[in-house]
This record gives C-alpha cells, structure tokens and sequence, in this order.
C-alpha cells in the first residue's frame, strides 16, 4: 500500500497546478513558480515606492542631524541632498500666510520668508 500524500495547489497565482505535499512548508510546485512568483512580487512598481521611500528616509536623516528651529536656506538643502519633492505629507497652515509644512515622518520643514525651518510634531 503506497503513500498517500496531502495536495496542494501552488502559490504562484498564474499557475493551477495542483501538487503532493511533501513538506508542509513548501508551497511552490517548482523552482520556477518560486521564481516568477518573486519576480512578479518585485516589479517596477515596487521598485518606484521603494527609491521613492529611501529618498524619504534620506531626507529624515538630514532633517534629524540638526536641531528642530534651525533655519535653513533653500541652497543649504540642497546642498546637503534634500529634496523638497520627497516628503511623507504636508501641511497648510492658513493661519500663517499659508505656510507649507514638508513632513518626513516626525520631523519636517515649515517654509518662511527667510527659508525653512525644521519642526517636529
């Protein structure tokens, strides 16, 4: 009397293979499957968000190595490699001559007239 294996279908969602449970951790049918499943996962449109998101985190370092009240001139950022197009949100205050706040998580830089300066929530 032979085995009797459980069944599966694979992971990879363009594959309707149906397979025999072997090890109860695997959930692939083959390498393949394994590999276009990852690759499907890890395409352009990640690869975007996650340059995007790192340009961020960039930002917050800077903002992070200097004291919150310091003032800095729009030169002086870039400089220092900031840029104003990365931010996780923004803020309008209307109370101050519609000041722009550029948020990069905890920390951000409030625009005046004399340049930005960086606050913290």
């Amino acid at each position: 009397m032979g085995l009797k294996f459980k069944e599966r279908m694979c992971a990879y969602a363009l594959c309707d293979e149906v397979f025999p449970v072997t090890n109860e951790r695997k959930i692939f049918c083959s390498d393949r499957c394994r590999g276009r499943h990852h690759a499907l996962m890890n395409d352009e449109e990640t690869e975007m968000i996650r340059l995007e998101n790192n340009q961020i985190i960039a930002n917050y370092r800077i903002l992070k190595a200097f004291r919150v009240g310091k003032v800095f001139r729009r030169s002086e950022l870039r400089l220092l490699g900031y840029e104003l197009a990365y931010c996780s949100r923004y803020t309008v205050d209307r109370t101050v001559g519609n000041a722009v706040t550029y948020w990069c998580y905890d920390l951000g830089l409030k625009s005046m007239e004399l340049g930005f300066e960086i606050v913290s929530v």
